[in-house]
């Protein structure tokens, strides 16, 4: 059964790294970009590394810029980027290429079936991937979901959606996520006028 000890990969400061490092550690895998809509998650990854890294946890960021182009930079701009903006303490990598014929290994592994979690293409930067202890994949999440602690219990340090809890999986994956959100608007209670616009409700008062 292939796991992430099977794998290698290149360091942003370009020496090889043999996954087999981690085996024994849950690891949070990630493709990130600085010019993304998400990029801001790195605020919480690195919070997540910081907090649970003595307890073995380790998050592995993967720069890809086929995503419209929002990772132009080379690996010592993004090093320079993670560092500076965001404090980033955790393992980054050079860039790959996380879809199509020229994905790295590891990620045509990834986006690979495993038991419920369907195969899929990876569908934006920040998707992210839980490996177990033993090195196999027990999650996927799409790049919405907020890497946080479990509302539940601080003992499960992975991105958890705080309206049900569940991970994401391929198939739940948007295609597009670098989209702002329409901001939610408020009304006056009141009632509709004949013509469908909201009025506020008054009192007249009597004359004396």
């Amino acid at each position: 059964m292939t796991t992430l000890a099977d794998f290698t990969a290149t360091t942003i400061t370009d020496t090889e790294k043999d996954l087999a490092d981690y085996a024994g550690s849950p690891v949070l895998v990630v493709n990130t970009a600085s010019k993304c809509g998400f990029t801001p998650q790195y605020a919480g990854l690195q919070d997540l590394y910081a907090r649970f890294h003595e307890k073995g946890l380790m998050v592995l960021g993967f720069p890809c810029d086929q995503f419209m182009h929002q990772e132009p930079g080379t690996e010592s701009e993004i090093a320079e980027f993670c560092s500076v903006n965001f404090g980033v303490e955790f393992p980054m990598f050079a860039k790959i290429e996380v879809n199509g014929d020229g994905a790295h290994p590891l990620y045509q592994w990834l986006t690979g079936s495993h038991g419920d979690i369907p195969a899929g293409d990876i569908g934006w930067n920040f998707t992210k991937f839980l490996i177990g202890r033993d090195g196999t994949v027990l999650g996927r999440y799409a790049s919405d979901v907020e890497p946080q602690i479990s509302p539940t219990t601080s003992r499960r340090p992975w991105p958890r959606r705080p309206d049900q809890g569940r991970p994401h999986t391929a198939r739940h994956e948007p295609a597009r996520h670098d989209v702002a959100r329409r901001p939610r608007t408020t009304c006056a209670r009141g009632r509709r006028s004949g013509g469908g616009a909201l009025h506020r409700t008054t009192r007249r008062r009597r004359p004396p």
